[in-house]
C-alpha cells in the first residue's frame, strides 16, 4: 500500500527540471520530484557527475507511483557527488524496466551506479517496487542502488520490493545481483537496513536482504528484515543479508528475514550469508547475527543457519538462531545449525561462533576433518 503524502510533502507529477543546475555551484538544496528527475538527466545524460558538489534534500518527496528513472545508469555515467538525504523520506518509487538487445546493466534503484567518491547518506527510502528484467549478462537491482560500485552508503533505510530477472540461454550464461538496499557492493555501507522483499532469478544468481554480491566493506549496525527468494537455471547464492561475499561484515551485522532458494545445479543458502569466499582473512565476518528459517532445494543443494557455504575467508563470534533449516535434492545435501559446508581453503578461520538453531550438527559437511564429515567445530 502506498505511503500517504503528509502536508508540506512535494507530490511528484512526473515532469523534469534542470533550472536548478549551474555548472559551478558546488551545492543544490531540493525540495521537489521535478528537481530529482532532473538529477537524473543530467548524470544519465552526462552533463555532470557531481564530483565535488553536494545535494541535500530539503522537503519529504513523494514520487507517487511514477515511472522512475535511476539516476545514473552504468559506469561511464556513475554519481560521483555527494547525495544527502538530510532524514528526510523518498516515497512510492516505481521502476519497472525491460532491455532488450543490451549487452549489459550498470545498475537499477533510485541510484543505477553510485561511482568512486559517490556518497549517499541519511537516506529514508519508503514503499518502493523495483522490476528488472534483462537478457544482458549483468543485472543488479537495489532499492537505494544497484551497484555501490568504489562509493559510500551511510545511515540509509529502504523498504520496499525487489524483482529481478535476467535470461538465460545456451550462449548467454546471465548474472542476476539483487539486494533490498544495493544489488551489488564495491564499496563501503555503514549502518543502513532494509526492510525489503526480494525475488531473483536467472542463470547465476546472486541475491540478499541487504546486498546480492558483496566484495565491499559492510559495517556497523547493518540490518536486513525482508524475505529473499531465488531460482536459477545454473546456480543459487541466496542469504538473509548477502548472497555471495567476499568482503568484510563487522559488528552488529543482523539477518532476520527467510531465505529459500531453488537451483538446476547447486542452491548455497544461508540464514546471514549464501556463499562465502575471501583469500584474506582479515576480510572477516565477525560480530553478527542471523535469526531467519533457511530452505535450499537442487540436486546440491547446502542449508546453514548462517552460512550455506564457507569456503574461505574468517567468521568469528557470530550467532544463528533459525529454527528451521531444509535443505532436499537428488544428489546430495548438506544442512548445518550453523553451516551447511566449510571447506578446506588454505585460509580459513571459524572459531568463536554459536549455534543456538537447535539443530545438529552445527556444520553438514566439514571438509577440513579427515575424513570430512558433519562437525561441531565452529
Amino acid at each position: 500500500m502506498p505511503v500517504e503524502t503528509s502536508i508540506g510533502d512535494d507530490v511528484w507529477d512526473g515532469t523534469i527540471d534542470t533550472a536548478w543546475y549551474e555548472k559551478n555551484t558546488n551545492a543544490a538544496e531540493f525540495k521537489k520530484g521535478s528537481e530529482l528527475a532532473g538529477l537524473a538527466k543530467i548524470v544519465n545524460d552526462a552533463t555532470n557527475n557531481f564530483s565535488g558538489k553536494t545535494i541535500t534534500l530539503a522537503a519529504n518527496i513523494d514520487l507517487a507511483g511514477r515511472e522512475w528513472t535511476p539516476i545514473s545508469y552504468d559506469g561511464p555515467h556513475s554519481f560521483r557527488g555527494t547525495f544527502d538525504g538530510n532524514g528526510r523520506k523518498i516515497m512510492n518509487m516505481t521502476v519497472e524496466q525491460k532491455y532488450e538487445n543490451v549487452s549489459s546493466v550498470g545498475g537499477t534503484g533510485l541510484f543505477g551506479v553510485n561511482g568512486y567518491m559517490g556518497r549517499i547518506i541519511n537516506v529514508h527510502l519508503t514503499d518502493f517496487n523495483i522490476t528488472l528484467s534483462s537478457p544482458s549478462s549483468y543485472a543488479k537491482a537495489g532499492g537505494l542502488v544497484g551497484y555501490n560500485h568504489g562509493g559510500k552508503i551511510m545511515n540509509c533505510t529502504a523498504t520496499g520490493s525487489v524483482e529481478a530477472s535476467t535470461r538465460y540461454t545456451a550462449s548467454n550464461v546471465s548474472s542476476c545481483n539483487a539486494g533490498g538496499l544495493a544489488g551489488r557492493n564495491g564499496g563501503t555501507i555503514t549502518n543502513c537496513t532494509a526492510g525489503s522483499s526480494v525475488m531473483a532469478s536467472g542463470s547465476s544468481v546472486f541475491a540478499g536482504g541487504l546486498v546480492g554480491y558483496n566484495q565491499g566493506t559492510i559495517a556497523t549496525d547493518c540490518k536486513a528484515s525482508g524475505n529473499v527468494t531465488a531460482s536459477s537455471a545454473d546456480n543459487a547464492r541466496t542469504g538473509g543479508f548477502v548472497g555471495y561475499n567476499s568482503g568484510p561484515i563487522t559488528t552488529g551485522c543482523k539477518a532476520s528475514g527467510n531465505v529459500a532458494a531453488s537451483a538446476a545445479s547447486r542452491a548455497y543458502v544461508g540464514g546471514f550469508v549464501g556463499y562465502g569466499y575471501s583469500q584474506i582473512d582479515s576480510r572477516r565476518i565477525t560480530d553478527c547475527t542471523a535469526s531467519g528459517n533457511v530452505t535450499a532445494s537442487s540436486p546440491l543443494a547446502y542449508a546453514g543457519g548462517f552460512i550455506g557455504e564457507f569456503y574461505g575467508g574468517a567468521i568469528t563470534n557470530c550467532t544463528a538462531t533459525g529454527s528451521e533449516i531444509e535443505a532436499t535434492g537428488q544428489e546430495k545435501t548438506y544442512k548445518g545449525g550453523f553451516a551447511g559446508v566449510v571447506g578446506n581453503y588454505r585460509v580459513l578461520v571459524l572459531t568463536g561462533n554459536h549455534n543456538n538453531t537447535g539443530i545438529s550438527p552445527a556444520i553438514g559437511w566439514d571438509k577440513r576433518k579427515k575424513p570430512a564429515g558433519p562437525s561441531d567445530d565452529i
